[in-house]
């Protein structure tokens, strides 16, 4: 186990902050490599999702299935804190999102920081669409750049 799981399986159920940093999706034929960092302030660690408030509240009004339909694609590893990709082995922070959670996304264009106008016509609709807020994120672990407790 490297530092940064030590740091996430210490960790659970307190608020943190965290950057991470991925390469984006991209249409075909575009040889640029575009990077999304976030900075997220307010998450937790270690916070089972079937005991949060939010996802009883949305069983009980029907938003959610009344049982939970497991992890798609994934196995804990250390739960309820790491995950670890069926397919590819790779582990994944689970980020829980609370109501005080902020984000601040910048993308990156060979390097160079530029604006989501830029690079969101070289991007798939996936990267730039502004869903609704999620309860849960999995997030690589070798993304992760910084955690602070």
């Amino acid at each position: 186990m490297n530092t940064l799981e030590k740091l996430i399986a210490a960790n659970g159920g307190t608020f943190i902050s965290a950057v991470w940093q991925r390469d984006c999706k991209t249409r075909k034929g575009c040889d640029a490599r575009i990077e999304k960092r976030v900075a997220a302030h307010s998450l937790t660690f270690g916070v089972a999702y079937d005991n949060r408030a939010v996802v009883q509240t949305a069983r009980a009004s029907g938003e959610l299935p009344a049982e939970n339909q497991g992890l798609k694609g994934f196995e804990w590893e250390t739960f309820p804190r790491i995950l670890r990709a069926v397919k590819t082995g790779k582990l994944y922070a689970r980020l829980n999102v609370t109501s005080a959670s902020r984000f601040s996304t910048v993308f990156l264009l060979n390097g160079e920081r530029v604006d989501k106008a830029t690079v969101a016509p070289l991007l798939l609709a996936s990267e730039t669409a502004s869903g609704e807020r999620p309860t849960v994120l999995n997030v690589g672990i070798d993304n992760l750049l910084a955690v602070r407790c």
